[in-house]
């Protein structure tokens, strides 16, 4: 069972938020962080990439958020291998809103800050940066500072 702390899906998430506005710098938002929760799982061993075709391993199995949890389950309901983009759009449609749904544990880490309104009954809620600090900051830990080919990011403990 891989566990992974931080998910690049969550730094691609910070990445497109807007600091001043709130929301997204693009309209594609979805799709760039559907792509990051695949690379999340890919890079946990969850995934099996043959022929240009990916499937999910038959062992595969994740222990982090439950957003990644999650979108394990989603792409395990496909019987065949496939290519890449289709998985992408089965997670954007049944992880509705995709952005959202990353953002949540974001939000209850204190890296975001969810704000709702409503406005002649028309609900909607804006995403801000909390804070000027690294989100792996917010979880007790640096940034990633060393990267080596082939493997996982080391990352080191504040001292």
């Amino acid at each position: 069972m891989a566990h992974l702390e931080w998910l690049l899906a969550e730094d691609v998430l910070l990445l497109v938020t807007e600091d001043e506005k709130g929301g997204t710098t693009t309209e594609h938002a979805d799709v760039v962080v559907a792509g990051a929760l695949l690379a999340d799982l890919a890079e946990a061993g969850c995934l099996v990439e043959t022929d240009k075709l990916v499937s999910v391993a038959p062992d595969a199995s994740v222990d982090g958020p439950p957003v990644l949890v999650e979108a394990l389950d989603v792409l395990r309901q496909r019987d065949q291998p496939v290519k890449a983009k289709k998985l992408l759009e089965d997670l954007r449609k049944q992880l509705k809103p995709v952005s959202d749904r990353v953002a949540e544990r974001l939000v209850e880490l204190g890296v975001l800050e969810l704000r709702k309104a409503t406005f002649l009954k028309i609900h909607w809620a804006t995403r801000r940066r909390r804070s000027t600090r690294s989100p792996s900051e917010h979880c007790g830990r640096a940034s990633a500072t060393s990267w080596s080919k082939g493997s996982r990011p080391v990352i080191e403990t504040p001292s």
